[in-house]
């Protein structure tokens, strides 16, 4: 018995194959699949305040130099060697280098933190600006941060580029606006399980006023990696209007530049009018030249929320692997 095929209804069938699956691989490739990311999964550490993941949940790109995230110890010890325990309750800076679920801690670069009280030579000095928050105003996804600091009420939002940290603060109405630069925040110092077998010591830096919008330095710090060279550019979205440097206890008075081990600065903005302010940072680890040209490659523009669409973007490319 001879079988009569049928062409039209296979070439049917076969068309309609294709069709579903020509639907199903657009819906794959066009699904966001960073949806799906907690940048908190690994930063808990257990009831002994050990077996932590040691990751941070701020933002950063893939492979980047940056990771702009919050450090919620004054100076980080070893668990959690990211810098953020979801534990714990209080935020003392926000900084832009973190090391990734290490047994080992370092890093740490360039410090900021957002305030709304006038920042005394005698606050400066101490080193502790600590301010509390809750898990209910923080979130996080790559490529983007917010939390809410409970005491000067400033919404901080954070994204990143490869070699850059933006930052944008939403201050309260009519509070003073001002935000520290630390460059002497860093890992722990004292006596401590690794104390023995490396000195952790800044060595030296440099914090420079550039104009009414820009602060640059560097310091050279030693650690689980020896010598380290760190250098930035700091451009602000509006003028700095006032400004107090110090090394430890030691102020310059009105002077652009201080060279010391413990640099710290406060700089103030005008509470007239705008109470968002943005900040980019760039970081070098080869000179101040490298800094301004990583900002000015990296981040030309004001517009926070590009940022972090363009982090976003690049996120979903490397999980669909055509990054």
């Amino acid at each position: 018995m001879r079988i009569q095929l049928q062409p039209y209804r296979y070439m049917k069938q076969t068309t309609l194959l294709l069709a579903l699956w020509s639907t199903l691989l657009l819906q794959a490739t066009t699904t966001d699949y960073t949806q799906y990311v907690n940048p908190f999964i690994g930063t808990q550490t257990d009831a002994t305040g050990a077996l932590s993941g040691s990751t941070f949940p701020g933002a950063t790109m893939p492979q980047g130099m940056v990771q702009v995230s919050p450090d919620t110890e004054q100076m980080v010890t070893w668990d959690p060697c990211s810098g953020y325990d979801y534990n714990r309750d209080s935020i003392y800076a926000i900084s832009h280098t973190h090391l990734s679920g290490t047994g080992c801690t370092d890093l740490f670069d360039v410090s900021l933190m957002p305030v709304t009280w006038n920042v005394t030579p005698e606050y400066l000095a101490t080193g502790n600006f600590g301010q509390t928050f809750s898990h209910e105003q923080e979130a996080a996804r790559p490529g983007y941060y917010m939390v809410v600091l409970r005491e000067s009420g400033v919404k901080a939002e954070l994204s990143a580029t490869t070699r850059t940290g933006i930052h944008r603060y939403t201050f309260p109405q009519g509070k003073p606006q001002q935000v520290i630069l630390d460059l002497d925040h860093s890992t722990f110092r004292g006596q401590a399980y690794y104390s023995g077998r490396r000195s952790y010591d800044i060595i030296q830096a440099q914090l420079r006023l550039v104009d009414d919008h820009t602060v640059e330095g560097y310091r050279v710090i030693t650690g689980w990696a020896k010598l380290r060279k760190v250098y930035f550019r700091a451009e602000f979205s509006r003028p700095i209007t006032r400004h107090l440097l110090m090394d430890g206890t030691r102020t310059v008075g009105d002077a652009t530049v201080i060279n010391g081990r413990t640099l710290r600065c406060a700089l103030s903005f005008d509470t007239a009018g705008d109470s968002q302010l943005t900040v980019k940072v760039a970081l070098s680890a080869v000179d101040i030249d490298g800094a301004r040209r990583n900002l000015a490659a990296e981040a030309p523009g004001w517009d926070f929320d590009q940022y972090v669409r363009q982090a976003r973007r690049v996120a979903a490319a490397v999980v669909m692997h055509r990054y």
